[in-house]
């Protein structure tokens, strides 16, 4: 059995010191955590549950940005008030992840700090234009990600929020994705945003990461209608003709959500 050694932390301060000492491990809700733990006994870990820190579980609007704290399970991005009238595309993401067990537990800082390939966040993050809030620096989603499973953070540096850009920066988006029957995480994802400056296409499932399609984008810029996809090539990222052919589809799908 793993030996494990449990921290509560209330503050991010606190937090971030215990992350310092070696073999610490943040918990946040721990849907991918503790079954990882579990199947490596004999491990000596120490877990500094974040849960206690209620400061990461705050939502609200910060100027012409949403604030959602990291530790916002997927149902309360789901249900807020805010984000279903500012990002309504990224509350029924929220509410399409995995199940209910799973959304009242799970954060959306776990989620991204994890960096699953085939996670919803990671493309909407990228897609919106959202910024990572740590306890010492401001990273932009699209340097976040740096491969499957890993990303920009250092050793114990906390993720603290999410800024996602609102109107009018953000004019409107739509997200499409293709669940996984069997484990219900996203076989490809793909959020689809409109903003002042043009189109923004991130797909999920496609590598290693959150990837942009960027001709794509310059088609949608030019005429934003789901024809003016039909005869660019499929969006880079990988070999599978299948997983591309659905990213397309699903790209569609989204702008089609868009002008309707």
């Amino acid at each position: 059995m793993s030996a494990w050694v449990y921290h509560r932390p209330t503050t991010v301060g606190e937090a971030v010191r215990l992350l310092g000492c070696g073999g610490a491990v943040p918990l946040a809700g721990g849907q991918t955590l503790v079954p990882a733990l579990t199947r490596t006994p004999g491990r000596r870990v120490m877990l500094v549950d974040l849960g206690a820190v209620t400061a990461l579980r705050d939502i609200t609007v910060n100027g012409a940005e949403v604030c959602i704290g990291a530790m916002a399970t997927h149902t309360q991005i789901a249900t807020d008030t805010l984000v279903r009238q500012a990002l309504p595309s990224l509350a029924l993401l929220a509410s399409q992840i995995a199940d209910l067990q799973v959304r009242n537990r799970a954060t959306i800082g776990g989620s991204l700090a994890y960096n699953d390939p085939a996670g919803d966040y990671p493309a909407a993050c990228v897609g919106l234009g959202a910024t990572v809030i740590t306890d010492r620096r401001r990273i932009p989603a699209e340097e976040f990600f740096t491969g499957a499973f890993s990303t920009a953070l250092a050793d114990s540096e906390v993720i603290v929020s999410l800024l996602f850009p609102m109107s009018p920066t953000l004019l409107r988006s739509a997200y499409a994705r293709l669940p996984d029957r069997a484990a219900r995480s996203a076989l490809i994802g793909v959020m689809v945003a409109e903003t002042e400056s043009g189109f923004r296409v991130a797909i999920s499932g496609l590598a290693s990461g959150p990837t942009r399609w960027p001709d794509a984008e310059a088609a949608l810029s030019k005429r934003p209608h789901p024809d003016a996809l039909r005869d660019i090539a499929c969006p880079p990222g990988g070999t599978d003709r299948y997983r591309a052919h659905l990213a397309r589809t699903l790209t569609i799908r989204a702008v089609r959500s868009l002008t309707t």
